[in-house]
């Protein structure tokens, strides 16, 4: 099974500090048991070329009525970079996992991850990032693996398979950041399925120098107020935002009502 790590050409710092991570990781007999391989995956740019193609499928409309906010390019970029992931995965027919490169592995990494390849489960998330939104997060027949419909946020590490991959490749709009898509259950019927306790954490040395800039180098900022390019938010975007947002509630709701919560399964 392919471990895939993102990582943006010029983020040297965190291809090396990921390097050795995995490096250490491989030296663990269970890592070859497992057949793990490693490679890194070159992260999608804001500042190349082939980005717009997938900044075509990005919705600044749809996502200001959703979010108040309009996504900038290396968000956009973000998702890109799943995204290709997801499609690697579709097409490889076969599991994969998927990484940022500022994460640490926690000593139970391996074991967990034997335990996660036997389930039925089309996508394990190993660690969310909003602890206020830890109680909504739920515990499955007493045992490691949680579910959510909640945004808990991030999307560090993931296990995920062609059937999940292909779920999410299907939605050709993108509105949101790409962490609150994948726990969009009701959106695209994949279940969010959390192992607890975390099988990675944040690299705090590089996790804090987000590599998340405008196209111009300039520092992340929430464009509450502009569309892409400079333009003003159009007003009629703002008078229906309130009616969207509460479109999207009454989904979830409606959804919440009949979702059947996921049951843990082994294959034969």
């Amino acid at each position: 099974m392919k471990l895939f790590v993102i990582n943006l050409a010029r983020s040297a710092t965190r291809r090396k500090r990921m390097q050795e991570r995995l490096e250490a990781l491989a030296h663990n007999p269970l890592f070859t048991e497992l057949g793990l391989e490693w490679e890194f995956f070159a992260a999608s740019d804001s500042k190349d070329e082939e980005f717009w193609r997938y900044k075509q499928k990005f919705s600044a409309r749809k996502c200001f009525l959703w979010h108040g906010r309009i996504l900038i390019d290396s968000e956009i970029a973000c998702y890109a970079s799943h995204y290709r992931l997801w499609q690697e995965c579709a097409e490889r027919n076969e599991p994969i996992i998927v990484l940022e490169d500022d994460v640490c592995f926690a000593p139970h990494f391996l074991n967990a991850l034997q335990d996660i390849t036997r389930t039925d489960f089309g996508l394990v998330r190993f660690y969310t990032l909003d602890r206020k939104r830890d109680k909504y997060i739920y515990q499955i027949s007493n045992s490691p693996y949680h579910y959510s419909l909640k945004n808990t946020n991030g999307a560090q590490g993931y296990y995920i398979t062609p059937r999940a991959a292909r779920a999410f490749l299907a939605q050709e709009c993108w509105d949101s950041p790409v962490d609150i898509f994948m726990e969009f259950v009701a959106r695209h019927g994949v279940d969010n399925i959390i192992y607890k306790p975390f099988i990675i954490t944040e690299d705090e040395a590089t996790s804090s120098a987000s590599t998340i800039t405008n196209t111009d180098g300039s520092a992340r900022t929430l464009h509450a107020g502009l569309v892409g390019g400079g333009a003003a938010i159009p007003t009629s975007w703002r008078l229906i935002k309130p009616l969207y947002r509460n479109s999207i509630q009454l989904r979830r709701a409606l959804f919440k009502l009949t979702y059947t919560p996921p049951k843990l399964t082994y294959r034969a």
